[in-house]
């Protein structure tokens, strides 16, 4: 009898680990699809509104402020639609494009002034999945935070409608491009424009030169 007992205390115990561990796997499985769900919405959100701005057209394009203050332009392109948002109290402007039917086709981040691109920079097909991703801070050690620093140190204004800030990587050696308004003039009374090149990786000068621009 008490072997008889045994056995059936075993037969229940192990229906109920069995169980628990079918829930345990049901859960992970859950926690799965949820997760898979949740990063296939993120690739797939952002849209343009065509139908929107087709009724607010003004020479093929729509400027307009939104609540928080961010200047909008919206235009049409020969591959879709095109907007950028510019808030006045950064450096950088949010650029995305889409495709004709509306969904993203890329977006980043840009100096102001079609300056440099900045961070990470991603292209999505037309079901918003995302093809590639760019980092274009990758191969500069010599960073945007250090040329902000020494644009302030010798009080330029980064935001300044001749301070222009751009960056290339040719032959795998990073180099920034900063010009700016030097505040002087010519005697003949042209505005006299400082550009420098600094090396990416050092933050050395590398090439200094002055242009003279008529306004």
């Amino acid at each position: 009898m008490r072997k008889i007992t045994l056995i059936c205390l075993m037969f229940l115990f192990t229906m109920y680990s069995c169980n628990g561990q079918h829930k345990v796997d049901e859960v992970k499985k859950t926690s799965s699809i949820k997760k898979n769900i949740v990063t296939k919405k993120d690739t797939i959100m952002e849209r343009f509104d065509i139908e929107y701005f087709n009724k607010h057209l003004v020479d093929d394009e729509r400027n307009f402020t939104d609540e928080q203050g961010n200047s909008i332009r919206q235009l049409k392109t020969a591959d879709g639609f095109q907007e950028e948002i510019t808030n006045p109290n950064s450096y950088f402007a949010t650029s995305k494009s889409f495709y004709k039917n509306g969904s993203i086709a890329e977006k980043g981040e840009i100096f102001h002034g079609n300056g440099f691109l900045k961070g990470k920079w991603t292209n999505y097909d037309e079901n918003g999945n995302i093809i590639k991703e760019v980092d274009y801070d990758l191969p500069f050690k010599y960073s945007w935070e250090e040329i902000l620093l020494r644009l302030k140190k010798n009080k330029i204004d980064p935001l300044d409608n001749f301070t222009t800030i751009n960056r290339n990587n040719n032959n795998q050696r990073p180099v920034w491009h900063v010009s700016w308004d030097t505040k002087e003039e010519t005697h003949d009374g042209k505005k006299i424009l400082k550009n420098v090149s600094i090396d990416g990786i050092t933050g050395k000068e590398s090439k200094v030169d002055t242009v003279h621009y008529d306004y």
